[in-house]
């Protein structure tokens, strides 16, 4: 008996161990892994200490802690926007970017999906701890987001049609803890919504369209409606619960605007993904890049998202804007 219960005790402190040596390991190969084998940013590798990233990218816009231990990092200035920097344990872990700063063996921003598919190799599946699958073999998602591992990441091309808008760069050990933590850890709905908004923003400057401002009542109303989907199980812009359409939610809080239209999605893994689902269907991406909206608020929960866009300025309400109607979306959503 005494025996079995000094077996027992070794084992759980074994798994402890194990709990710490994981991370550590991931820490040590990206700090020694050779700098041409890692995708880089401003020139700046994934395995950088927090001080060597501040130095060339400078402070972030916005820093958020998540308890899965990660710091995300949002840059959605200047030559940077947008920018997200992970960070574990005072290493750079990963990063995704719009812009035009990062570099990987020859591939940039812009390239074309065929000149990319010389360089890697997509893969259908990918899978942690041997169980959760990342990414399943779906045309559809596969056709917007690709992924390949390489060197002990992951690396994700997020398309703009036929050309790369974006890439997610990331150890795989960080990848599991952004992606896998969904309806765990409330403050990664909050960093998924400003995924949304820094995307789209970034997406719509890169068209030479005007920033979306970020409207309170809105995002309420995204949240609200975000929440209900994933409590009552639908996926639609009518509520079967309260029988509300868009502008009766917004209108309900007070949000008066002239007009406005919302995207929703369902199952994407964070708000990068979900801006590529949108930007790759057609209806959804004249939202994004509808040069009349002027506001926008965006909730998320669980695995929804809601996106909404709102102007209140007459003169683009005489426009096409004043006849639009709720985009209604079916199958655009990843399913996973």
């Amino acid at each position: 008996m005494l025996k079995l219960r000094y077996l027992l005790k070794q084992v759980r402190e074994l798994k402890k161990l194990y709990k710490f040596l994981i991370p550590l390991a991931f820490i040590l190969f990206l700090t020694t892994a050779a700098p041409d084998e890692r995708p880089n940013i401003c020139g700046v590798n994934i395995g950088s200490s927090r001080k060597e990233a501040v130095s060339v990218l400078g402070e972030p816009d916005r820093a958020r802690f998540s308890s899965c231990e990660t710091e995300v990092w949002s840059y959605n200035t200047g030559a940077l926007n947008y920018t997200q920097v992970y960070f574990f344990q005072d290493k750079m872990v990963g990063f995704y970017t719009d812009a035009s700063v990062w570099e990987w063996e020859g591939i940039s921003t812009g390239i074309s999906r065929e000149e990319l598919e010389k360089f890697c190799s997509f893969q259908e599946e990918i899978i942690y701890r041997g169980a959760q699958k990342y990414l399943l073999d779906q045309k559809k998602v596969l056709g917007y987001a690709p992924a390949c591992t390489q060197n002990g990441l992951l690396i994700e091309f997020h398309f703009d049609g036929d050309r790369l808008a974006g890439v997610f760069a990331v150890s795989r050990y960080a990848a599991e803890r952004l992606r896998f933590n969904r309806g765990i850890a409330p403050e990664m709905h909050q960093i998924y919504a400003e995924q949304v908004h820094g995307r789209v923003n970034a997406l719509r400057t890169r068209y030479g369209l005007p920033e979306l401002q970020w409207c309170e009542l809105l995002a309420e109303a995204a949240e609200k409606h975000s929440r209900e989907m994933a409590v009552y199980g639908y996926f639609d812009h009518i509520s079967p619960v309260s029988g509300m359409g868009l502008y009766e939610r917004i209108s309900a809080l007070g949000a008066h605007f002239i007009a406005a239209s919302e995207n929703i999605a369902v199952n994407h893994p964070d708000g990068i993904f979900a801006v590529s689902g949108w930007l790759n269907s057609p209806e959804h991406r004249k939202n994004i890049l509808n040069p009349d909206w002027t506001h926008t608020g965006i909730g998320v929960f669980d695995k929804c998202y809601t996106q909404i866009f709102a102007v209140n300025t007459p003169q683009a309400a005489l426009s096409r804007l004043q006849c639009s109607e709720p985009i209604l979306i079916s199958d655009s959503a990843a399913q996973y």
